[in-house]
């Protein structure tokens, strides 16, 4: 009985690991991008949203791709 449970308990413990591997595998990376690149989507209409956290910007395009940006140190 008690290797029955086991053999249960391993199961179960396998098919979350596997459920939780596929799950990180469909959250894409976020791409690098440059200022200059993202002043150009940015007037063409591709950027969906930017978030702004400290020196990191966060950038999502309207295709659902995410990038990622760096602000310029502030001059003075």
């Amino acid at each position: 009985m008690l290797i029955r449970y086991l053999g249960v308990t391993v199961v179960v413990l396998l098919s979350l690991a596997l459920f939780f591997s596929f799950l990180a595998e469909r959250t894409a990376p976020s791409l690098p991008l440059p200022l200059n690149d993202l002043a150009l989507k940015v007037s063409a209409g591709e950027v969906a949203k930017i978030v702004i956290a400290g020196d990191d910007l966060k950038v999502t395009l309207k295709d659902g791709t995410m990038m990622n940006a760096k602000k310029e140190a502030e001059a003075g």
